[in-house]
């Protein structure tokens, strides 16, 4: 990186004396874990390559979650644009934090990056962190308590679950969360100390680079997914792009990152539920990577819940419904 600080990759398929069109996720959970989806896309013509983030398994450097991501996306694909079996043309994949730094990179205006499709993945970390000024406690109860890892002398509490999941309603001040856990939480506590969307976010923010952006975007979420508003709302900013400026948007009954099941809690949506992310991601990086295809593609693509049916849509919601409400009663009951 810029900095001097090496991050570590592994690539798939790719071949000095052939350039091709580059995939690239870039993943703080282990990038061994995206062997075998890596190596689907080579099989489809792609390099592939996958990256650990600053600071996590083989790469060097320290990891404070999203704050070196634009700049390491950058000169990532910067060197990705002067390798012999490249033909400059990148996409990039991947849900959640593979997401997010996807779009950082596409707000750097990283070169050669020409379509991304992030998962389940808001534009914003203030709007993670905070809904109209609201503090996310699912949010500070697992990723805020996970990015600092215990030090080298303390092990995790066997009862870490219960600390994740529900000390952040019973242990007040969050501030004092440390105190529960034993270790310092850097990052989480920077967060608690930034309530109102100041420069403390910018480094974290893509949200104001998508007005300007030209790339295409393909967004998955799922209606039960903690960043559905956030995805969105992100595809109505793209809307107000030009156009010609290609977007697409894919809703299903999911929680976060489940959209290859078809149970969400006690419910079964049947068979039709689970979607194939790998071949939706596929077609995308097909038409605007390799420049392969010219057919139309559907603007929305979304699941109808109750009929347990795909549809398609040109706009969102689609034309023809209308909001409902519905309020709590008594004995479970819902109307």
């Amino acid at each position: 990186m810029r900095d001097g600080v090496r991050l570590s990759a592994d690539i798939y398929g790719a071949d000095p004396a052939l350039r091709k069109p580059v995939l690239l996720a870039r993943t703080p959970y282990d990038k061994t874990g995206l062997k075998q989806r890596a190596e689907q896309y080579a099989r489809h013509g792609y390099a592939v390559v996958i990256q650990d983030c600053r600071g996590r398994y083989a790469s060097k450097g320290v990891y404070v979650p999203y704050n070196n991501d634009k700049q390491d996306g950058y000169d990532t694909l910067d060197w990705i644009q002067r390798q012999p079996w490249s033909n400059g043309r990148v996409g990039m994949f991947g849900g959640s934090h593979l997401g997010v730094v996807q779009w950082l990179a596409a707000a750097e205006k990283a070169p050669g990056l020409v379509a991304i499709a992030p998962a389940v993945a808001p534009s914003s970390l203030y709007r993670v962190a905070y809904r109209a000024g609201v503090l996310r406690l699912a949010l500070i109860s697992s990723g805020g308590t996970r990015a600092n890892d215990p030090p080298p002398n303390r092990t995790l509490p066997s009862g870490i679950d219960l600390l994740h999941y529900h000390l952040p309603l019973l242990f007040t001040p969050l501030a004092r969360l440390e105190e529960a856990f034993g270790w310092p939480l850097p990052w989480m506590t920077s967060l608690l100390e930034h309530p109102v969307r100041d420069g403390f976010w910018n480094q974290t923010s893509a949200e104001e680079a998508i007005p300007d952006s030209v790339i295409p975007v393909q967004i998955l979420s799922g209606y039960y997914d903690f960043f559905h508003h956030d995805s969105v709302q992100d595809f109505e900013r793209l809307r107000r792009r030009k156009p010609s400026r290609p977007v697409q948007l894919i809703l299903g009954p999911w929680t976060h990152g489940g959209n290859n099941r078809t149970r969400t809690q006690d419910v079964d949506f049947g068979p039709d539920a689970a979607f194939d992310d790998f071949a939706g991601n596929l077609e995308w990086f097909d038409r605007f990577v390799k420049q392969a295809a010219n057919t139309p593609y559907p603007l929305v693509r979304y699941f109808s819940m109750g009929d347990n049916k795909w549809f398609q849509a040109a706009e969102w919601p689609p034309r023809g419904t209308a909001p409902v409400s519905f309020y709590l009663h008594a004995g479970s009951q819902a109307g």
